[in-house]
């Protein structure tokens, strides 16, 4: 994964998950924004959700070496939910990435 922008590794650890964690999303990912993680039409529920952010969590420590919480109280108190669609998500994690190895 050398070549791969930080953007795109993350946009394939976290669809990746999605599908090792049985998620119903369709492949290839056309539209981030279209995958719902919140809210009427979401991939999952509440648990699922949990289930998906820990797992994801793992993963994104593990491939950038870093320590990154998904579900801080940072994530909770945004104005816009980091997770409401793939797309948020996506940025959200790669804004904690950029930070820390700063």
């Amino acid at each position: 994964m050398p070549n791969e922008t930080l953007n795109q590794q993350l946009i394939d650890i976290t669809v990746q998950t999605l599908l090792d964690e049985g998620l119903p999303v369709e492949t290839p990912v056309q539209d981030l924004e279209a995958v719902k993680l919140l809210g009427s039409r979401a991939v999952c529920d509440s648990l699922g959700l949990v289930s998906y952010l820990v797992a994801l969590e793992e993963r994104i420590n593990d491939a950038f070496d870093s320590g990154i919480s998904l579900m801080s109280d940072r994530a909770m108190s945004l104005e816009r939910s980091p997770f409401r669609n793939l797309a948020a998500l996506i940025e959200f994690i790669e804004q904690l990435i950029v930070e820390q190895k700063a």
